[in-house]
């Protein structure tokens, strides 16, 4: 993740907002803020399909200002005819407020929306012009979790006794009810006042600690001119270090990014110590570059925020609106995973020392060798190369086993539509199709194929759109863009296991916008699921992709399928040195709750944690937590949400596996209770999985998914 970009997410964060802007609702306009050039501007048309081949960055400027001041004149006029109603009924809130809202809103998230996917897949505007569009949306939609008016109402609505209110409608009023709480509206002046200067102090300090932390990894350098320490590179590694027209001749340097890749495959420990070390220490060295204060500065902010709202420290603040419900039935989540992950290290260094022996390194293995020798013993004693199986997984064969597992579990079909306006040529669009429906629920654009000007990640699913039945019905609308290999010379395009991995998870989050059933787009799709939750359907998804590897791959000259040797391989791969890297992830999700949880030195806390989760002794010299910008810059208290997501899919998906995964019609009712439940249904997540699961979750499935535990006997089986 760019360390640029992280301080924006702060301000954006729809899940959990943090900037607060004025307590009064009031129409401000800082000119000079005019568009120009509207009136032959796609953004600003409703269309089915938006225009993106003549989209500018000047277009989805002026744009993006008009939407805004649209939506803000048409907040300030709402609010003005609200204010002097007394007791509305729930029927005439909808009425005449929240549904008003929310066709005033349509506009400019789609128009937002749209910007974020060029943002991903085209080079169209800097860095500089996108934070100034999004900066323009993201405050202007912010104003309806600001209100006073919104949330007094949404509170009165919610806390009467009988009420006639659906279920989304109830969803919609705890989602304005929350963020106003989480806002401070409840609060006295003096104190919201106070909660608005922490916020704005913690903001300057995040920019601060950014700016400082990404000027020292964009100086970093470490030279390679030595062919022999890149022999076994990647080629898409070589490409990224390389300093030359060829990539395989070199000269090539190591910098920020590629530094965790150039670990695995250094083949001089000595090289690997120095770099390891570099990157350990980031945000130490002077006082242009150093972080320590500003990570005071952050913590202490955060501590005050969770006083003023009433929590006793910003882990709990931050946990109350999450699944996880507190930070008690995090740590005991994190707890029971420890106590298969550890013991299992020890078995697994013990194995990596061993082998690392044979193979000619005559000393005991450092925290830098680990990764180096994870990937040697991977590949030569259990003979694995995720690049050997590329050609059994041609996208379109991937594809189409995808999209026939979705129709199977949950009755969805996808019929691909042309002349459509894309971004790019390759660019895929699909409209999606319910067995009982004529009309297409939902529309989904597929970029598969990196190219210049694209963001270099795994693959984001973006919301374009969210179901709304408010005033002109509007179907969800989103793109999956990814960075896959293009087709070659005489072959198509190949995906590594990694890839189809990647694209089955992006589909699987793709499934709670299009198959959502709320009737506001407010609560529709992900827009109100919790940070700890979000993923679950994706990780869901990832868990069919290994159990279906016959349907998904063939030999692209073939046909053939997936050799049973390959796919034993697979599973090799997924539980090898499993219970090291879980407890890497529960030490680093303990740490980010503990550095929020209390008022302890950084490395107090890292001192006293680390000999729980690693059988290595702490280097005095480790002061990673300085450079863990995902919880100073982003999202502090939330570095367990993806590894809590992960350990719920598992739970879910062994509700397919009790029933078979190869009986159609088992595996078909239980895929239309989860779309109903969990999919489109309107409840908080925890609820969802109880009535899914009918139980409280648990983390038996993860590690055995993991292969850190037995499979349970029947009697043990909750």
């Amino acid at each position: 993740m760019a360390l640029s970009l992280t301080c924006r997410r702060v301000l954006f964060n729809r899940r959990h907002p943090t900037f607060l802007q004025c307590r009064q609702s009031g129409y401000v306009v800082v000119l000079p803020d005019v568009p120009m050039h509207s009136e032959d501007n796609p953004l600003l048309r409703s269309d089915t399909f938006q225009d993106f081949s003549s989209l500018t960055a000047r277009k989805c400027y002026d744009g993006i200002v008009r939407r805004s001041l649209d939506f803000e004149s048409g907040f300030w006029r709402l609010e003005k005819h609200i204010k002097d109603k007394h007791e509305m009924t729930e029927v005439q809130l909808f009425q005449e407020y929240l549904c008003p809202l929310e066709e005033l809103s349509r506009p400019l998230n789609n128009a937002y929306n749209v910007v974020k996917v060029l943002r991903q897949s085209t080079d169209i505007m800097t860095n500089e012009k996108y934070f100034k569009i999004a900066n323009r949306a993201a405050l202007a939609l912010d104003n309806k979790y600001h209100s006073p008016l919104l949330y007094h109402s949404c509170k009165s609505a919610l806390g009467r006794e009988r009420t006639d209110l659906k279920d989304d409608q109830k969803r919609l009023l705890s989602k304005f009810t929350t963020y106003g709480k989480l806002n401070g509206l409840d609060l006295p002046d003096r104190q919201y006042n106070a909660l608005i200067a922490t916020r704005k102090e913690t903001l300057h300090h995040q920019e601060v600690y950014i700016n400082k932390l990404s000027h020292e990894t964009r100086q970093y350098r470490y030279p390679i001119s030595d062919p022999y320490m890149v022999k076994n590179f990647p080629p898409h590694l070589l490409r990224e270090m390389s300093e030359g027209p060829d990539p395989t001749r070199g000269p090539w340097t190591v910098r920020y990014p590629n530094m965790v890749p150039f670990l695995k495959y250094c083949p001089d420990p000595l090289i690997r110590d120095k770099v390891w070390h570099s990157k350990v220490q980031f945000g130490l060295h002077d006082e242009n570059t150093g972080v320590n204060g500003e990570l005071d500065h952050i913590r202490y902010a955060r501590f005050r925020e969770a006083k003023i709202l009433g929590y006793e420290s910003y882990s709990d603040y931050a946990l109350s609106s999450r699944m996880a419900g507190s930070v008690e039935n995090t740590l005991n989540m994190l707890e029971n995973l420890v106590q298969k992950a550890r013991p299992a290290q020890a078995h697994e260094l013990e194995s990596l020392n061993k082998f690392a022996f044979q193979n000619g390194f005559h000393k005991p293995l450092a925290l830098w060798d680990v990764a180096y020798w994870q990937r040697e013993q991977l590949n030569k004693t259990y003979t694995f190369d995720d690049n050997d199986m590329n050609a059994y997984f041609p996208l379109e064969t991937v594809l189409t086993g995808l999209l026939s597992l979705l129709r199977d579990l949950f009755g969805i079909e996808f019929r691909e539509l042309n002349s459509v306006s894309t971004w790019h040529k390759d660019v895929r669009v699909y409209e999606v199709f319910d067995s009982s429906s004529k009309s297409p629920i939902a529309q989904i654009y597929l970029d598969p194929f990196t190219r210049t000007g694209k963001i270099d990640s795994d693959g984001n699913a973006l919301t374009l759109r969210n179901r709304s039945l408010v005033g002109k019905e509007q179907i969800p609308q989103l793109a999956l863009v990814f960075n896959f290999a293009p087709p070659g010379v005489g072959k198509p395009s190949l995906l590594s296991f990694n890839n189809v991995t990647d694209l089955f998870g992006k589909f699987g989050y793709a499934l709670q916008v299009i198959l959502s059933k709320s009737a506001y787009a407010e609560v529709a799709g992900t827009a109100f699921v919790e940070l700890d939750a979000v993923d679950i359907p994706s990780h869901f998804l990832v868990h069919w992709a290994f159990n279906q590897l016959d349907k998904i791959s063939g030999h692209y000259e073939t046909g053939e399928k997936l050799p049973i040797d390959a796919v034993k391989k697979i599973e090799t791969a997924k539980k090898h040195m499993a219970g090291f890297n879980l407890c890497n992830e529960i030490y680093r999700s303990r740490l980010d709750l503990e550095i929020f949880a209390t008022d302890l030195g950084w490395k107090t806390i890292m001192e006293k944690l680390w000999p729980m989760y690693f059988a290595f002794p702490l280097d005095p010299l480790d002061h990673s937590p300085m450079s863990f910008n995902s919880i100073f810059a982003d999202g502090s208290a939330s570095y367990y949400a993806d590894l809590w997501s992960r350990v719920i899919a598992a739970d879910v998906f062994t509700a397919f596996q009790e029933v078979g995964l190869d009986n159609k019609e088992a595996t078909k009712a239980v895929g239309g209770r989860f779309r109903d439940i969990y999919l489109a249904g309107h409840s908080d997540a925890a609820e969802k999985f109880r009535k899914f699961r009918g139980r409280d979750p648990s983390p038996d499935a993860f590690l055995l998914w993991l292969g850190l535990q037995k499979p349970l006997k029947p009697s043990q089986v909750k």
